[in-house]
This record gives C-alpha cells, sequence and structure tokens, in this order.
C-alpha cells in the first residue's frame, strides 16, 4: 500500500482548484469524482484558512469510510524547542502571505494555547462529521504514521 501510494502522489491536489491551497476545493473535487465507495484517507496540516467543517461535508457521505491524518512538523508544534526569537518575517507556503512578528516567550506561550486550541477544534470537526482523526509528526517515519494510524482505525491487523 505504502509503495502504491509513494507511486500515485498526491490524488487530490488543493492546488489544483479553487484558492492555492484550498482543501474544501479539492474535497469537493474529490467527492464528484469519486463515485465509488472506499476508504479515503486525507493527509494535511489542516492549516488551512477555509472552513474546514465545510471541507470534511464532502466526505460525510455513506460511501466513504473517511479517516484525517493530521500531520505538524516538530517546529510547528514547539518553535520554542528551535530557540526561535527576535523579529522574524513569515510566509504562508500556500498563498505567499506575509507577516512579521517579534518572537517572545509570551508569544510563543500563546502561539502554543492557540495551536492546542486549534488542534483540539480540527479532531472536533472530524468527529463530528464522522471522520476519523490521527495527529503525527513529520520526524515519524510515513510508513509508521499511516500504519499505527489504520491499526487503530481498524483496517488493518497485526
Amino acid at each position: 500500500m505504502i509503495e502504491w501510494l509513494e507511486e500515485q502522489g498526491s490524488a487530490v491536489s488543493p492546488e489544483a482548484d479553487g484558492p492555492a491551497g484550498s482543501l474544501e476545493a479539492a474535497m469537493r473535487r474529490f467527492a464528484l469524482a469519486e463515485r465509488s465507495p472506499g476508504v479515503v484517507v486525507v493527509v494535511s496540516d489542516f492549516l488551512d484558512k477555509g472552513d474546514l467543517s465545510a471541507a470534511l461535508r464532502y466526505l460525510a457521505d455513506d460511501r466513504f469510510d473517511a479517516y484525517a491524518l493530521q500531520v505538524l512538523s516538530p517546529q510547528e508544534r514547539d518553535p520554542a524547542a528551535g530557540n526561535i526569537v527576535g523579529d522574524l518575517r513569515l510566509r504562508d507556503a500556500e498563498d505567499g502571505q506575509t507577516t512579521e512578528v517579534s518572537v517572545t516567550a509570551a508569544l510563543l506561550k500563546r502561539y502554543r494555547a492557540t495551536l492546542d486550541h486549534y488542534l483540539a477544534t480540527v479532531r472536533e470537526t472530524c468527529l463530528r462529521r464522522n471522520v476519523s482523526y490521527h495527529l503525527a509528526e513529520t520526524s515519524t517515519p510515513f510508513e509508521k504514521i499511516v500504519l499505527t494510524y489504520l491499526r487503530e482505525g481498524g483496517l488493518l491487523r497485526g
């Protein structure tokens, strides 16, 4: 399965339809194109500026057994561990927007609280839409993430 995924690349790319990085547009395109029932695994950071619930509604269909795998880097989870301080200009990799920030201990504390709240919101939104949810870090090998997640979700035995 891992080899097949690597050969396929990204089956649905958010950039291919709608605004750059639009998860909702990608999920809509997928749901309209895929008429067969089956398992859907969405691998994303879910750091999307759109409405996550609206995006997931396309998977809340009886024909799909849907799973969301949220993957973040260790630096995204805990920027303080990288000793990030001072003035920075950050650029959104998906839409190119930039913002300037002064990184302080107080800002990092607020970032962590905001991230924790957002992760809980993503998880709750997935579960409300009957989409199984799992959070992982990019530091974990992809094969381990997918196999562990699929076992936890009951798709694999062993």
